[in-house]
């Protein structure tokens, strides 16, 4: 790339455009290049400037290596606050440098921020002063990272926080000093949905965070944000049990197991003394969990049941005899993680 300026005079240059030849998307993004500014790059061919000798002597180099020519419009720099505000707090999440780019009918202002969670996009149109403002939000550049380790984290849970009665705002402000444009998204359907999406996605992160620092497994790697939903749900028929075992009564007349039993004096005699009123335990093991692209398996959970009705018959198919356990009005069941074995991430 080679930046030439005249030495000492201004020099007329004239800038032609083989239009014939061009695709519609070039010509599309050299009128928005008159209209916003924005930058427009041509093949070397394409394009003719006349005036210079030196560019004249540039340009028969480039076609014969098959260069290009990119015109923009003049740069300036905006200093950009986005921040979260309701009506007594505010968070300020980052602060950047927008690049502002104008043209005959728009000023366009688009930055990023250094993490790349956030881009943002504001077109002000000089003809009716028409002003607006995109805000959008991935995490994908979090993924390979620790999930204890995201940068910002703290700022980003307290701004979904605030989010529950508050909106984003953006204020633009010319680095080389001027009035400051605030932009704040409360009022806009788009603004509401773009809180709504991003608050939730922090939380659900915010809580698995705090689930896997309970169940002592080493610090997961993200891979993944889809199945966020999912795993929310999954986490939250575990949470409850770290704590231990949780007790919950039973609807009655609920099959809850059955099999065979050997017939013997014993066992009619516990039959007798327990007057059909039994306490059943039965320990499953778990389904693995989806967390941020991580399986986990959890340990086994058992169930305790307390009053449960026990029903024998004899099959008709066999000399077996038959037994079915059912829920009534007094049972209910206890349901506990089995500690003694350990969560695991399979890999």
């Amino acid at each position: 790339m080679h930046v030439i300026r005249p030495l000492s005079h201004s020099v007329p240059l004239k800038f032609e455009i083989n239009s014939d030849g061009l695709h519609q998307d070039t010509l599309k993004k050299y009128q928005d290049l008159i209209e916003s500014g924005t930058p427009v790059e041509f093949n070397s061919d394409d394009v003719q400037i006349t005036g210079s000798p030196l560019l004249d002597h540039v340009q028969t180099i480039a076609r014969k290596n098959r260069g290009s020519v990119k015109l923009s419009g003049q740069t300036s720099i905006m200093d950009t606050q986005i921040s979260v505000h309701n009506a007594s707090s505010e968070v300020t999440l980052y602060t950047l440098e927008s690049t502002m780019t104008a043209g005959l009918k728009n000023i366009i202002m688009s930055g990023v921020t250094s993490d790349g969670v956030f881009r943002i996009n504001a077109v002000v149109s000089q003809v009716n002063y028409d002003t607006s403002v995109n805000l959008n939000f991935s995490f994908e550049g979090w993924i390979g990272k620790d999930i204890n380790k995201l940068p910002y984290f703290a700022r980003h849970k307290k701004a979904a926080n605030l989010l529950k009665d508050g909106s984003f705002k953006v204020i633009y402000t010319p680095s080389e000093g001027g009035i400051e444009l605030p932009f704040d998204f409360g009022i806009s359907a788009d603004g509401r949905a773009i809180s709504s999406t991003y608050a939730n996605s922090v939380l659900a992160i915010s809580g698995i965070q705090e689930f896997v620092n309970k169940i002592n497994v080493k610090s997961l790697t993200i891979h993944t944000f889809e199945n966020l939903s999912s795993a929310e749900e999954s986490i939250a028929k575990f949470t409850p049990l770290l704590s231990g075992p949780k007790t919950y009564k039973q609807s009655p007349e609920k099959r809850i197991g059955g099999g065979t039993i050997i017939l013997d004096d014993n066992f009619l005699k516990r039959w007798a003394v327990a007057q059909e009123k039994y306490r059943v335990t039965i320990t499953k093991p778990s389904d693995r969990i989806d967390l941020l692209g991580n399986l986990l398996q959890p340990p086994p959970i058992r169930f305790s049941f307390e009053n449960v009705d026990i029903v024998l018959f004899c099959s008709l198919n066999s000399d077996d005899t038959c037994f079915e356990l059912h829920t009534n009005e007094d049972t209910v069941c206890a349901i506990e993680i089995m500690n003694n074995s350990p969560w695991t991430v399979a890999y």
